[in-house]
Order: structure tokens, then sequence, then C-alpha cells
């Protein structure tokens, strides 16, 4: 028979899963509805992150979680057709899953590794992007030293977060980080986000106005109704 503190740790986990769900109820019951009769529901989806926040709790942040996450993750889910039963069994494997380091699946794609075991993340974990984007923000490149990044989307979660910031950061930070990181990590798994290469990169360049240049004239005009910025005022 259950003592009073387990049935008291029981009820504290149902009233956190049903006011994360209720919290988001509304519209994820607006797209519900699976495409067919084998796919998984937003629904599904929904119950799934609400039985994380129970035992993530503070590493899941309900605003992170909701809509926008819901129907994304049931789109990535269905386009990979996992099974109900795969998401019933790696709703409680990815609490566990080494890979994972103790934190929620950054993304849809990394939870499918985990449940099918074929993690070859396309991304680094939040901590090892924390500790590589560190790291390489308090180098200075020359033509002997080069930045190391361990992904794409670590170097632009460096940048928006600011490189300046993250060579002094300490661990403190990196809740902070994991926010930023996984919202660069979504929008790069979109597609919507990208670094340019280098090498397509276009730099900038100025090119004096020549004395016989054509245009000269128009400046010398410009310049004589105006005023020179050498002039005095």
């Amino acid at each position: 028979m259950r003592n009073i503190n387990q049935l008291t740790a029981n009820t504290s986990q149902n009233n956190q899963q049903q006011n994360f769900m209720q919290n988001n109820s509304q519209e994820i019951l607006q797209h519900t509805k699976p495409a067919s009769n084998t796919a998984i529901s937003s629904a599904q989806v929904g119950e799934m992150f609400a039985k994380w926040k129970i035992y993530f709790k503070t590493k899941m942040k309900d605003e992170e979680w909701g809509l926008t996450n819901v129907l994304l993750w049931t789109a990535v889910l269905n386009e990979f057709d996992l099974t109900e039963q795969e998401l019933i069994a790696g709703t409680t494997k990815a609490c566990f899953a080494r890979e994972l380091k103790g934190w929620p699946p950054t993304t849809a794609t990394d939870f499918i590794n985990v449940i099918r075991g074929e993690f070859v993340s396309q991304y680094p974990t939040a901590t090892e992007a924390f500790d590589n984007a560190c790291s390489q923000s308090g180098l200075i490149e020359d033509k002997y030293v080069k930045r190391q990044w361990l992904h794409d989307v670590v170097q632009l979660t460096a940048h928006r977060v600011g490189m300046g910031k993250l060579k002094t950061a300490d661990n403190k930070f990196l809740s902070y980080f994991k926010k930023i990181y996984e919202q660069v990590c979504s929008e790069h798994e979109a597609g919507t986000l990208f670094l340019v290469p280098v090498e397509r990169q276009f730099a900038y360049s100025h090119t004096p106005v020549q004395p016989d240049s054509p245009f000269n004239s128009t400046l010398n005009d410009f310049f004589a109704k105006h005023g020179s910025k050498n002039q005095s005022a």
C-alpha cells in the first residue's frame, strides 16, 4: 500500500502535467487530427512534452515547448514515419539516454535517433556547443590561428549571443546559451538559417574616384553646392 508521501508526489506530478497541458491545450487541440490513421498527432507530442516537463523540471521552460515546437516536432516525426509504439517507448528512453547527458532532446531528429539506436546527431549537445563557443570566442584569429567550431550552428549561436559575453562566461550562463542554441538549431533544421561559406562572402572594397572619371565632375558639383566634409562649418 502506498504511503502518504508517494500519494503526495504522484498528485504533484499529475498537477504539473495538467498545468502544462492546460497552458497549451487549446492551441494544440486545434491541430490534433493526424494526417492519416498511423500518423502521430500534435496532441500526443504535447502529452510527451508534458511528461518530460515533470522529469526534466527547470531544464524545460513552458514558453520554449509550446505550440510552435509541438507542430514542428509533429511534422518531423511523421516525416520519419515514427510509430505510436516508438513514441511511447521514446518518451521514457529520452529521459535516460546517455547521449543526451541529462537534457531533453534538442530537436525531433535527435529524439528519433535516440529511439532507433542510431544517435549520430547532426548537432552537438548544448553542453558541447557551449564549451566550444566559449573556448573559441576567446581566441584572436590571425593567419596562424583560426577558430575551430564544432558545427555551423555553434558559430551562429556564438554570433547571436555575442562572443564578447561567451569568452568570459561560466556555467551559470549555460541555461541562457541553451535557449538561444535550441532556437538556432530549429531554424537551421528548418532551413531558414545557415552560414555563408567564406569563399562565397563579398569582401568590402573601396576604389577612389580617379581624376579622369566622368563621375568626378558630378562630385565636384555636389561638393561645390553642399560643401566638402573637409571644409570647416
